[in-house]
């Protein structure tokens, strides 16, 4: 069985590396953050008038410095007056609090001048949303894995699914890129082997345990972009 390190606990809030947000143009404080971030950021515009990417340290910078006020506020809200007096600030505080190594925040500038955070479940509940989609994120293996061993295990599992080509040259690259929905189809595929063969099953329990932790419903439904680092110790 694999050698999970004891000081790392796997978290799903641990891998969202960039993040897409929905800022709108007609709204106060989402136009305030737009004209704040473009002033003070070094951003990169990926699409004029319409989407740039800026880092998520010189975003939380802005917020600190100019919506001092807003951010306080923003900390005593409750559930009785959320939906009443709730704005983006609220939700991009609260996703740079969350997702301790997120690097990138894409911004998308919608012009729609009628939209509500506030929607209507189909039981008839009231539930406040803010849209945001995680674009990328990384799973850091050795940073769970702390032998050459336990790390070797990992690679075998990845080799399973054929994340991990065969390498006649044991070439192995130090990262493996693939789509959240894609890895989960992967790990599906050899599940009855694990019904078949309990040895087989046993090696990879910790492996499987890290990536259905790190792998939340959020990451599979946006389709997130993974980065798996595993440091090839073959």
């Amino acid at each position: 069985m694999d050698t999970i390190s004891n000081d790392a606990i796997p978290l799903a809030y641990d891998i969202p590396y960039a993040v897409d947000i929905t800022l709108y143009k007609y709204n106060y404080y989402d136009n305030l953050i737009i004209t704040q971030l473009k002033k003070h950021c070094q951003y990169e515009i990926v699409s004029k008038d319409t989407s740039f990417i800026v880092t998520s340290q010189e975003f939380r910078t802005v917020l600190e410095k100019h919506f001092k006020r807003e951010l306080s506020s923003a900390k005593s809200l409750t559930e009785v007056n959320l939906k009443y007096e709730v704005n983006s600030i609220y939700f991009i505080d609260r996703i740079f609090n969350n997702f301790t190594n997120l690097e990138y925040v894409k911004v998308n500038i919608s012009k729609t001048r009628e939209f509500s955070r506030v929607l209507l479940t189909p039981n008839s509940r009231e539930i406040i949303s803010f849209d945001y989609r995680i674009i990328t994120s990384v799973i850091d293996l050795t940073k769970y894995f702390k032998t050459d061993e336990a790390l070797k295990t990992a690679n075998c599992f990845l080799k399973e699914i054929n994340i991990i080509k065969p390498d006649s040259f044991n070439q192995g690259k130090p990262y493996y890129t693939i789509f959240a929905q894609d890895l989960i189809t992967m790990i599906a595929t050899i599940e009855d082997k694990f019904m078949e063969d309990v040895t087989f099953g046993e090696q990879y329990t910790d492996t499987l345990d890290i990536l259905y932790s790190l792998i939340d419903q959020k990451t599979e439904t946006d389709n997130s972009r993974i980065i798996i680092i595993t440091d090839y110790p073959d």
